[in-house]
């Protein structure tokens, strides 16, 4: 089992109590808040320790559920898990410092893809490092950012 970074970043209400029901078989209870940059929903940010069988289903829950989702597993592959309901899901292999990685054998396989098509090329590449996901998960993540620093009133 490893440390694993949940952001249950967007979820209809409606998706909370099978997310919740999960999370309490392995004895994990979230501290539910509303999720400003879509009304009516829902997000949580927790840690874990789950197995990679156990982040696998839990995944597949998420986007079965329609949650807007990221995972850090600092498992021995460190990999980040991205889950939209428009894009499904990607998985990004990470270095020690968070950075996506892009092994050799993957970049070779997109410049054969390309067929020698620079355009075509930067497309895969933004696929292989998931930008349309990261681009559609940032409003969630400033919107939660920015509940965090709003002022207390007294």
């Amino acid at each position: 089992m490893s440390v694993t970074d949940i952001w249950l970043l967007c979820a209809p209400k409606s998706a909370t109590f099978d997310v919740q029901n999960f999370l309490s078989q392995h004895q994990l209870s979230p501290n539910w808040k509303p999720q400003p940059h879509t009304p009516g929903t829902l997000q949580a940010r927790f840690q874990a320790s789950l197995s990679d069988g156990q982040v696998a289903h839990l995944c597949s829950l998420l986007r079965k559920l329609g949650v807007v989702f990221e995972i850090y597993q600092s498992s021995k592959e460190p990999c980040l898990i991205l889950g939209h309901p428009g894009l499904g899901l990607k998985r990004l292999a990470i270095d020690s410092s968070g950075e996506i990685v892009i092994r050799i054998g993957q970049l070779e396989r997109l410049i054969r893809e390309s067929e020698g098509n620079h355009k075509e090329l930067e497309r895969l590449l933004r696929v292989a490092t998931g930008t349309a996901w990261l681009d559609l998960l940032e409003p969630y993540r400033m919107a939660s950012a920015r509940v965090r620093q709003l002022p207390r009133a007294v």
